[in-house]
């Protein structure tokens, strides 16, 4: 079995606190290997208002404060700068407008070598209607996962996982 020696690794991130542990988990490995590093920002997706006035069926139009929407994209990659500041490396920073998919897409189109991204405390019925972004990405990499979790997350000692 080859030794592990990452030479591109991706992370996710969006604005929580257990996303700014990947982060720094990531650059950890990166300085320590001499990897590359791609940030994939989720950026949050614009979603109509679904309680603005209309008929059944019909579009909703355009319901969403576009200078909002550009602000929390503009914070969001504000704050990988910030928390990457001072660090041996320069990573390149990509805005993705999905989830976990786009992110083992991301992973997959540039050749990645580790894929990082931190672990969620959820609730069943977070977990029903939005998913399992760190299964998802595990499920669909063709790399290796580290799943970061965030020390005070009273999930992980419950899920088991090894």
């Amino acid at each position: 079995m080859p030794a592990f020696d990452p030479r591109l690794i991706v992370v996710g991130f969006d604005p929580t606190p257990e996303s700014l542990l990947a982060l720094d988990r990531a650059a950890e490995i990166a300085e320590r290997f001499g990897a590359a590093v791609v940030v994939v920002v989720s950026a949050p997706i614009p979603l109509a208002d679904p309680l603005a006035p209309g008929r059944v069926g019909e579009p909703v139009g355009a319901s969403v404060d576009d200078a909002a929407y550009e602000r929390a994209v503009h914070e969001e990659l504000a704050a990988v700068r910030e928390r990457l500041a001072g660090r041996a490396l320069e990573p390149e920073i990509v805005t993705v407008a999905g989830g976990a998919g786009d992110l083992a897409d991301v992973a997959a189109q540039r050749s990645a070598d580790l894929i990082v991204l931190a672990a969620r405390s959820q609730g069943l019925l977070e977990r029903l209607i939005v998913g399992d972004p760190a299964g998802a990405v595990s499920r669909r990499a063709s790399c290796d996962v580290l799943i970061v979790h965030h020390p005070g997350d009273p999930t992980a000692a419950q899920e088991g996982s090894p």
